[in-house]
């Protein structure tokens, strides 16, 4: 109708209503009046944390403040408008203050506490007697708390003993410290060597030194006579599981932690005093394992049994490589390193017998080397000794100068003899001592007693030693004794940075011990005096109550004075706060240390009235940092932008580390604080071994098996592709098995790659060969070796079972199962939530020795729903083992009677 009118050829728009004024019936509305100018509009000052934080960053123009006054937060703020009577219309009150840390502050009173507080009303008058009821009820409940909070950091095994007492000095002395805290234990170590001491003072600290060293050797021999019947005992042992079991008992204790760990040998290391007397007894356990050996004939035992076999192998190779790491440098002695080498020789490895054997001499040489050189100093100063007494002599007359020249003359060339002769006794000496030692070189045939191992016993390294091998990197002590362990260098810049009050973002994988460092600064803090504070910033609250436990454990120690209201530990979150474990509302502002989340630290960051508080912070720790890219995202961020001292940021998974350590520079920058460093680590402490639960079955996941071949072709292989060395050796056999003769390839076969100078294998080493072994299989990629279908069927032999106990008596079968289900077509399926699954899972992980175990769950939901139905079947089949049958409940009767 309108392009009718309007015209074909006219522009169709704007659209002309005009004429539809003309129809009939159709009246246009009428516009609404023109609104009137508001006025500016009026703000109350409420002391708004928001509004306090927003008018000191902006400014806002066009505002009237209007005076308010100050009232308590239980004031009412929103209440029906007076004009209203009806109750019809609501408004906020003007000029109340606000308070959101009190708010957060406020407890709900548990119903003891309900009822008591009626009583009291409802007696109308309170006593003396009421009041020193209260009080000793308060006490009560504290003393509880306290008792709460000692018990589970007691739970915390060797907690207590990570760091030194902490012990305070008069409160004058503590001002007068400072500056730098590394400087000022340098200068104290340049202090000590001032003092001097008598020679009588110091023959009696000799002496005193003699006595214990000799009481600790007495003692010693006297353990030793108790401690050789039961070593002894080993040898005679041919039952397996009796020999494993008195094995692990003798050498680690009954109450070890980890099963079968052989690291300093804890039973041993507690039972003796001196290394000697330990290297001893650890030797002559190697020889009554090889007797046992022996007796029971590891060749000729059955094809189940050899799983039992290779384990105790394990366990000797193993004492084999600690025995060298702990006492190689100087307990051990001949005798000592021939058995040692018999005992790797006789189960199969001989490379690594050669090579312990040149460690141990080169280690003899070298401890030699110090003595020798102190003798020759000695005879030096006697020489001096001897000049100096010459010239002392009185000067003769001019015309017998010549003759004294002539003389000097003489007694350089007889010096420069006796230098050459004592070289060439030096020599010969060395010869000998070399000679001696080559004496315990096993070069003899030893008598095989297991054929386990095969012809690659660095394969077989790789196959089975994975978790044993020994960890390389933190071999020095820290110089200036900050910390009880051996650091690593990484470790060492972090103890660096914060003695320098510089920041620091800290990526490293997890158990890699990189949450050493927060506890470091807290033990800074309270060791500097009683008014700083640390903060410890957890991104959940159960990661709070473990933390809390740990810090009581770690510095309890910390006492303050009678009169003081300072407390160590406080924890503020959303439902209580507490102080020293008892939940008392505000008490939280008088501890050194507070455990807390990001959304009460920035409450407390913006709230005007703790500003004080504010001014205390020393330190910060943010643990779980890449929670800034999570929901709570801003508040971490915020968080970070307003604190006003340096801060600790720990993360196992930030995806770009560099991106965000120039972000945290630019605000740090902004601030005018020092600059944030980035100190990044990649090498774990442990292993991660992948498993896929499918079927009621654990099954190992080789990681090569969730690659993509298109991605790995375009992008190569992630930077956090990790394999540990069973996975590697596994990844060696299928890759060759596939693609047959490679020369490149072939030279990475383990006898191959490790046959120069490698004995016991270390971290460091398969790390070196997982780098190499990676690197030659992207050629293999690139080249076209492996091509898409060979890729496949790499994958599907990697995800085949394997059996990591068999030897080379009962190979693992490469066929696979023909049910063998492929991982990249599994679906998830609700099979995990079945009680019984649970149940079975449990059970094959302690079977396994991998319990206690972390579940994790997106679904929270589902995750409360497990551990519903796996509790409810624990007591279902502990109900039906008591009192299913009849036959069991008559036997739980006799039990409870």
């Amino acid at each position: 109708w309108l392009e009718c009118h309007a015209g074909a050829k006219e522009p169709f728009y704007p659209i002309s209503t005009q004429s539809l004024a003309d129809l009939p019936g159709i009246q246009p509305p009428t516009l609404p009046a023109k609104l009137e100018t508001r006025p500016a509009p009026q703000l109350a000052d409420i002391k708004s944390d928001f509004l306090e934080q927003l008018l000191r960053a902006a400014e806002i123009k066009h505002v009237e403040l209007l005076a308010g006054t100050e009232e308590e937060h239980q004031e009412v703020v929103f209440q029906p408008r007076p004009e209203e009577p009806d109750n019809s219309g609501w408004g906020w009150v003007p000029g109340i203050y606000l308070d959101a840390v009190k708010e957060q502050e406020f407890m709900e009173k548990n119903v003891g506490e309900k009822r008591l507080e009626e009583k009291f009303k409802a007696k109308g008058k309170v006593t003396a007697s009421d009041l020193e009821f209260l009080r000793k009820y308060r006490e009560k409940r504290k003393s509880m708390a306290l008792r709460a909070l000692h018990t589970q950091a007691k739970s915390l095994t060797g907690s207590d003993k990570l760091h030194p007492p902490i012990i305070m000095k008069e409160e004058d002395k503590k001002d007068d410290k400072k500056g730098d805290k590394k400087d000022d234990k340098k200068d104290a170590k340049k202090e000590e060597p001032k003092e001097k001491l008598s020679k009588k003072h110091q023959e009696l600290l000799e002496k005193r030194l003699a006595e214990e060293e000799k009481a600790a050797k007495e003692a010693d021999k006297r353990q030793m006579e108790n401690w050789d019947k039961q070593v002894d005992k080993l040898a005679d042992l041919i039952d397996l599981d009796k020999l494993e079991k008195d094995l692990l008992d003798l050498l680690l204790g009954y109450n070890r932690i980890i099963y079968d760990s052989f690291v300093g040998f804890p039973a041993v290391a507690t039972a003796f005093k001196t290394t000697e007397a330990q290297a001893k007894v650890v030797v002559k356990a190697i020889k009554s394992m090889r007797a046992a050996f022996k007796k029971i004939q590891l060749n000729k035992l059955p094809a189940a049994e050899q799983p039992k076999a290779c384990r105790l192998v394990r366990y000797m190779f193993t004492m084999c490589q600690e025995a060298m790491n702990s006492y190689g440098s100087r307990d051990i002695d001949g005798k000592g390193i021939k058995a040692i080498q018999e005992a790797l020789i006789s189960v199969g490895f001989t490379s690594t017998a050669e090579t312990a054997f040149q460690t141990w001499k080169a280690k003899q040489l070298a401890a030699a080397q110090p003595a020798e050189d102190a003798a020759k100093d000695d005879e030096k100063d006697k020489g001096s000794k001897g000049g100096k007494d010459d010239k002392k002599k009185p000067a003769g007359k001019d015309d017998k100068k010549k003759d004294d020249k002539g003389k000097k003359d003489d007694k350089k060339d007889k010096k420069d003899k006796k230098d050459k002769k004592d070289d060439k006794d030096d020599q010969g000496d060395d010869k000998d001592l070399e000679k001696e030692l080559e004496s315990h070189h096993v070069k003899k045939e030893v008598e095989s007693l297991w054929s386990g191992v095969g012809d690659d016993e660095f394969g077989w390294q790789l196959r089975h030693l994975g978790p044993y091998m020994t960890r390389t990197v933190g071999t020095s002590k820290d110089e200036l004794k900050r910390v009880n362990f051996k650091p690593d260098q990484w470790q060492k810049d972090l103890l660096d940075i914060v003695d320098d009050k510089r920041s620091a973002l800290v990526v490293a994988p997890t158990a890699s011990g990189k949450t050493f460092i927060g506890y470091y600064v807290m033990d800074q803090v309270l060791r500097a005096d009683n008014e700083g504070v640390a903060v410890y910033v957890s991104p959940s609250k159960a990661l709070v109550n473990q933390v809390s436990g740990e810090i009581y454990a770690r510095f309890s120690s910390k006492t303050y004075p009678p009169q003081s209201n300072k407390e160590l530990l406080g924890v503020f979150l959303q439902e209580f706060n507490s102080a020293g474990g008892f939940m008392e509302q505000g008490k939280w502002k008088n501890c050194q240390v507070l455990v807390t989340v990001p959304q009460i630290l920035e409450m407390l960051l913006l709230s005007p009235t703790n500003q004080d508080w504010v001014a205390r912070l020393r330190w910060i720790v943010f643990d779980e940092v890449h929670c800034i890219g999570g929901e709570d995202g801003l508040v971490w961020e915020h968080t970070m932008q307003m604190i006003p001292c340096p801060f600790i940021a720990l993360s196992a998974t930030v995806a770009e580390p560099e991106h965000f350590h120039g972000w945290l520079n630019e605000i740090s920058e902004s601030k005018g604080q020092s600059r944030v460093e980035l100190v990044k680590h990649t090498e774990r402490w442990n292993d991660l071994y992948k498993y896929v639960y499918t079927k009621g079955e654990l099954k190992p996941m080789h990681p090569f098996c969730c690659l993509v071949e298109k991605s790995v072709r375009l992008q190569g292989m992630s930077g956090d592709l990790t394999l540990t060395p069973q996975e590697m050796d596994q990844l060696w056999v299928e890759v060759s098995r596939l693609i047959g003769r490679n020369s490149t390839w072939d030279s990475l076969e383990p006898r191959k790659y490790f046959s120069q100078g490698y004995g016991f294998l270390t971290k460091r080493d398969t790390r070196n060969y997982e780098v190499t072994l990676k690197a030659a299989f992207a050629e293999l990629l690139k080249d076209g070796t492996v091509d898409s279908p060979r890729f496949s069927q790499l994958q599907l032999a990697l995800q085949r079972p394997r059996d990591a106990e068999q030897g080379s008596f009962d190979p693992p079968s490469r066929s696979g199962p023909a049910d063998t289900e492929e991982f990249s077509k599994m679906s998830k399926s609700q099979g995990y939530m079945q009680a019984s699954n649970l149940f079975k899972l449990c059970k094959d992980l302690d079977k396994m020795q991998s319990l206690p175990a972390l579940v994790f769950n997106f679904s929270r939901h589902e995750i409360a729903k497990m551990l519903e139905r796996l509790t409810q079947e624990l007591k279902d089949r502990q109900y039906e083992k008591y009192y299913g049958t009849e036959a069991a409940r008559i036997a739980t009767r006799k039990i409870m009677d």
